[in-house]
């Protein structure tokens, strides 16, 4: 698989939910075949919907905090933007700033598209999807090819712009 003559990097993740993500939100390089595209393909995936419960210790040990602020009582969250395939860009714990991807790995959340709310001393995180959202979702692939599309239509689906031909080995 080629773009504009050199092999891609054809990353894939598991579950995307409504869109795959752009590489550049992920790992900060534009890269012209890895585009946010619509999947709503992947429905029947296992991991396309999860719910994750950590306690007010648990959360502020993973996040490193001794205590953690609240307002009026409540925690304080806020997601100060997101991406545009809808996943947490930026969010503000507190008085610190965590990129989505950070609190998704410190927290072992299964993607950046998440909601949060914290009920009895709970924080309860839903997420949408599994893995980083770029390239080719696995679920929304075989999603694609239950619908009658064959790899080529899929794979120029979720890479834009490609060419799939044989190279000359040397």
């Amino acid at each position: 698989i080629t773009y504009e003559g050199k092999l891609i990097d054809a990353v894939y993740h598991s579950t995307s939910g409504p869109k795959t993500e752009n590489a550049e939100e992920v790992w900060g390089a534009y890269l012209p075949y890895l585009r946010s595209v619509d999947c709503l393909y992947d429905r029947h995936s296992p991991k396309y919907s999860q719910e994750q419960v950590f306690s007010v210790t648990e959360f502020q040990s993973k996040l490193g905090m001794e205590k953690l602020p609240t307002v009026g009582g409540l925690p304080f969250i806020q997601i100060l933007n997101r991406t545009g395939s809808g996943r947490v860009k930026r969010i503000r714990v507190g008085d610190q700033v965590f990129q989505g991807k950070e609190l998704r790995s410190l927290l072992g959340l299964f993607s950046t598209n998440f909601s949060y709310s914290s009920l009895n001393g709970q924080f309860i995180f839903k997420t949408i999807g599994y893995g980083h959202g770029v390239g080719l979702c696995q679920y929304g692939a075989d999603g694609l090819a239950q619908q009658g599309r064959n790899f080529r239509e899929i794979l120029h689906y979720y890479y834009q712009g490609i060419e799939i031909k044989k190279l000359a080995l040397q």
